[in-house]
């Protein structure tokens, strides 16, 4: 170690046989202790590659190559010439991100991407006013399949409507639970939800929610995130984890089984301290809107337009 007079410290590195335990990692180490004892010198710690400025200057030679050999080229040297072809065929280690594909030509770069939308949230102040429905979080059964709770409460009475085990968060399942408990019950006012499937999809709607809007009901949507705008909803998939969900029956009709019974206890007999110790099935009735299923389209037909 050697001391120079602009008070820099050095170190030598001796180059060692191979059989010395001196490994070019333990030199490529030393080397950084080094640079941190006497300080790094105004190095400039700019990154030496940046995925988003490698795309933005090769997006057009891609666009150009793709285009040739789509008409006919078989190689990129017959496109641009022995030796000739662009840096945008030698891929840098970090550019490989998804980042960088997420800029790649004919897809949405991630700044773009919009968020799931939410809506304004009304009160539900009556009954049928508003429902609350979502997935309580999924788990396993006995023989190994998974269960995905669907649930609807209504918002004022906190009467549970409906807890059905499903296989999956499938549209056509929900559907079909649905038009069970609007045969049943009726039809409510507005309905809200959170952002996941299958109550959202492209363009913020997807065929469960469509469905809903045709009858007349409108959606509300929560912000991502932000949970406690359906706070009494998930209030009350905290009581239905710890009754019906820490022993998951064998098989999806055990479970079925196990949720009837919870249902029949929270509405009949379970009071809450919100209803002023009230049971929700003294609170409940059924709405005055019938399901009748969808109006008829009035789409005119060809010969009244002609």
């Amino acid at each position: 170690m050697t001391r120079t007079n602009s008070s820099v410290v050095t170190f030598p590195i001796v180059v060692c046989s191979p059989l010395s335990f001196v490994t070019p990692a333990l030199l490529f180490d030393w080397q950084w202790f080094r640079a941190a004892i006497n300080g790094y010198g105004g190095c400039n710690r700019k990154p030496r590659e940046r995925p988003e400025t490698w795309v933005t200057d090769c997006t057009g030679h891609m666009g150009d190559t793709f285009r040739l050999l789509a008409g006919g080229v078989d190689t990129v040297e017959g496109v641009f010439g022995h030796g000739q072809a662009p840096a945008v065929f030698a891929f840098p280690p970090r550019a490989r991100s998804t980042r960088c594909c997420a800029a790649m030509p004919g897809q949405i770069p991630r700044e773009a991407r919009k968020r799931a939308a939410c809506t304004p949230l009304s009160e539900g102040a009556a009954p049928n006013d508003l429902w609350c429905v979502d997935y309580k979080g999924e788990f396993k059964l006995g023989n190994g399949r998974y269960c995905y709770p669907l649930t609807v409460t209504d918002h004022a009475s906190r009467f549970l409507l409906l807890c059905e085990a499903l296989e999956s968060t499938r549209e056509d399942l929900a559907i079909t639970a649905f038009e069970r408990l609007f045969r049943d019950r009726g039809l409510p006012l507005s309905i809200r939800s959170d952002n996941g499937v299958p109550f959202n999809g492209l363009f913020n709607l997807s065929k469960l929610s469509v469905w809903w809007l045709r009858l007349g009901i409108t959606i509300e949507r929560i912000k991502p995130g932000h949970l406690q705008e359906n706070g009494r909803h998930e209030r009350m998939h905290l009581t239905l984890k710890k009754e019906a969900t820490c022993q998951p029956g064998m098989n999806a009709l055990q479970q079925q089984a196990r949720f009837d019974e919870f249902i029949q206890e929270f509405n009949e007999e379970r009071p809450h301290e919100a209803l002023g110790m009230k049971r929700p099935a003294d609170f409940y009735s059924l709405s005055p809107r019938p399901y009748d299923g969808l109006p008829p389209s009035h789409t005119p037909s060809t010969t009244a337009m002609s």
